[in-house]
């Protein structure tokens, strides 16, 4: 961890939220639109949505403490007043969120578990689409991100099980920004593979 990330991570405790209360988190939140960001890493998508949608409530939701402190920082030198954080993981995050209380959610590059053994493991599974299902509002979206050909196969094979959300590979959504671990897996030679599910 960076002396930048250290110093942001120290000062969390003014970002972070409680998912019971996320519609009441931000001033004004209970009619602004809510963007979930969950396991955003070094915070770079999570930011440049919350830059692009001031009017929106934007919440990150990851236990990475170098991404936690680098996200403080970066709210602090821009000034951002519509980001906030949940130190937890993603289950138990949605499962204290309210129903139809988001309106965009993101999973960009979840630990791929790159060994089939280690394949249960993998976060979007049938419990974490269900999940993400109850808390999207009617009309509400669920982007998705992967460099791993076997997980997008498998993230397809889990949603087309989720009856109200109805999608699949798509373009790449224009907030999300080309991160250094994105470039990594392309110079690797791994497709990048963008989902998009509607509710």
């Amino acid at each position: 961890m960076t002396e930048s990330q250290r110093r942001g991570y120290s000062k969390r405790d003014r970002l972070l939220i409680d998912p019971a209360f996320l519609p009441l988190a931000a001033p004004e939140s209970a009619t602004r639109p809510v963007f979930v960001d969950i396991g955003f890493g070094m915070g770079a998508s999570l930011i440049a949505f919350a830059v692009e949608h001031p009017d929106w409530h934007c919440v990150g939701v990851d236990v990475f403490r170098p991404g936690l402190g680098a996200v403080v920082e970066r709210c602090e030198s821009l000034e951002l007043k519509n980001v906030n954080l949940a130190e937890t993981d993603a289950l138990s995050f949605l499962r204290g969120v309210a129903p139809e209380s988001v309106d965009r959610m993101s999973v960009f590059f979840p630990d791929p578990w790159p060994k089939k053994r280690h394949w249960k493991r993998r976060m979007v599974n049938a419990e974490f689409a269900e999940s993400a299902a109850l808390v999207l509002k009617d009309g509400g979206i669920l982007y998705i991100a992967t460099d791993w050909t076997s997980y997008a196969d498998q993230i397809r094979g889990v949603m087309k099980d989720i009856a109200c959300l109805d999608g699949g590979v798509s373009k790449r959504p224009q907030f999300r920004p080309t991160t250094p671990y994105e470039k990594k897996g392309m110079l690797e030679g791994r497709r990048i593979t963008d989902l998009e599910y509607r509710k």
